[in-house]
């Protein structure tokens, strides 16, 4: 389910180096994530469901917290036994520790201090799109922000003369859409999937509620806006990326 987005290298052999186009090289825990898929389709269930409670611990070792969340989702979705499908991704939550891999969402997840940390994971929603689909609209009203756990996200604006112009790329851990929500805006950018694509949703009551009874969830938010709004002053493209105020 959860393909990590990573972009290609250069590559050394014997001969030196061999072009940039060199595939990256398979993530273990990507590849679990596939078997665990594929038992699901196959009907073994239990299988399945360890293969990615496997993945989710693979994750939190590799500092990919939204990733592991996530795959405790689907862990718990496959187990009969388990009534709330958010206990088991609230146990990954307790288990984060820094550092993590540097992306805002993935960052943010893990500076919260651990109840409000616990509080968000249970108001996050799961929702998958196929490859082409819209997930948010330039100038509807920002009902929900989204981390991304798989796939990637073109974001565009319409231009002077009535045609997209694409503004940036938002790949897995990144946090996308926070901008406009909190700001109470309507969408800066319309979302559509570049390949499949898995976000855990967090909806704007959910985000309101959460902030009035944790005062550090809302101060994280502030921040990591804050800090996007000085590095997009400077021209700063963190890791390679832009914020993409959606």
């Amino acid at each position: 389910m959860l393909d990590t987005w990573l972009t290609g290298r250069r590559a050394k052999g014997k001969g030196g180096l061999i072009g940039n186009d060199a595939p990256p090289e398979p993530d273990p825990h990507e590849s679990t994530i596939q078997r665990a898929s594929a038992l699901a389709r196959a009907g073994k269930i239990r299988e399945a469901a360890e293969g990615y409670r496997e993945a989710a611990q693979g994750f939190l070792s590799s500092g990919r917290p939204i990733q592991a969340i996530a795959a405790a989702f689907e862990a718990a979705w496959l187990d009969p036994h388990s009534d709330f499908p958010a206990d088991e991704a609230v146990k990954v939550a307790r288990a984060i520790v820094s550092p993590v891999q540097r992306a805002a969402g993935q960052e943010l997840i893990a500076e919260l201090d651990p109840r409000a940390r616990e509080a968000l994971v249970w108001k996050l929603h799961p929702v998958s799109y196929g490859r082409d689909e819209l997930v948010a609209r330039e100038g509807d009203p920002s009902e929900a922000c989204w981390f991304v756990a798989k796939g990637r996200l073109r974001a565009t604006r319409m231009g002077r003369l009535g045609s997209p112009a694409t503004v940036g790329l938002v790949g897995p851990g990144e946090l996308v859409g926070e901008s406009s929500l909190i700001a109470g805006l309507r969408r800066r950018a319309t979302l559509v999937t570049l390949e499949p694509t898995d976000l855990l949703e967090l909806r704007r009551a959910d985000l309101e509620e959460l902030c009035g009874a944790y005062p550090s969830l809302k101060d994280a938010f502030e921040r990591l806006q804050r800090g996007r709004d000085d590095r997009r002053s400077r021209g700063d493209r963190r890791g390679g990326q832009a914020h993409i105020a959606a």
